[in-house]
């Protein structure tokens, strides 16, 4: 009787060991696939197909089917009305809520930072900024130094909640930056000067210039992204895929 008791104990770890190794799974598939949403490689549209993409990630279809799901759940894929799912179309009204929440938050952050930042802290931004200029040329490089700068603003702050929910909505902001990146040459070169002028107005001690300075900064991002999606697409681009070319198939990029 103890030797069966312990053998059910056993396999029930042994299951749970197995769905956690799937979760973990899962949730690795989901962040490779987001990166290639985030930067363009998955361009809007594109059908996530569970066969094409087991076979070119070289994983199973149980964790890519539970990805699938976590995208879809994030917003980064939608699925069609013939049940289909696809990576999620670029929309001018979503840019501007991510955008808009996002500087929400971040000039809130920014104004608790100013009152609570140690010379310490603020020679590591310092370096921050260095590290992001000298890497104006690199765009993937760029933005993940400026997402870098931004969570340590996060980071100082202290609420971890914050740095989640800032993360989430970062994901979303991140993929407008990267799909436009490219058709805004000059924008780099003032995002660090805006960068600067945040790390100036909190060196200062004047914590409603600094949020001031960070609302200033996300939103001109913001319409940055949209006259590049405006030139690229026209006035109303659900997506840059023309109407009478359907969805692109994943296993055609």
């Amino acid at each position: 009787m103890a030797l069966s008791a312990k053998r059910v104990e056993l396999d029930a770890v042994g299951k749970r060991g197995l769905r956690i190794q799937r979760v973990s799974a899962a949730h690795a598939i989901t962040d490779s696939l987001r990166d290639e949403i985030k930067l363009g490689r998955l361009t809007p549209l594109t059908r996530l197909i569970e066969t094409e993409l087991a076979e070119r990630l070289a994983v199973s279809r149980t964790p890519l089917r539970e990805a699938l799901s976590l995208l879809e759940a994030e917003g980064f894929a939608e699925r069609r009305p013939t049940g289909g799912l696809v990576v999620a179309p670029i929309e001018i009204e979503d840019l501007r809520e991510l955008y808009w929440l996002r500087a929400t938050l971040e000039a809130e952050v920014i104004r608790e930072v100013t009152g609570k930042v140690t010379s310490e802290q603020l020679a590591e931004l310092d370096l921050h900024l260095m590290r992001i200029e000298a890497n104006r040329e690199h765009r993937d490089l760029f933005l993940d130094l400026g997402r870098e700068f931004h969570q340590a603003l996060a980071l100082i702050f202290g609420n971890q909640r914050f740095v989640t929910m800032l993360g989430h909505v970062r994901h979303h902001t991140d993929r407008y930056w990267a799909v436009t990146a490219e058709k805004r040459p000059g924008r780099p070169d003032r995002i660090s000067e805006e960068h600067r002028e945040i790390l100036a107005a909190v060196r200062s001690g004047d914590g409603d210039a600094a949020a001031a300075a960070m609302r200033k900064h996300v939103m001109a991002e913001a319409e940055a992204c949209i006259d590049s999606i405006k030139l690229a697409f026209g006035p109303d681009p659900e997506t840059p895929e023309r109407a009478d070319q359907g969805p692109k198939i994943v296993g055609q990029i």
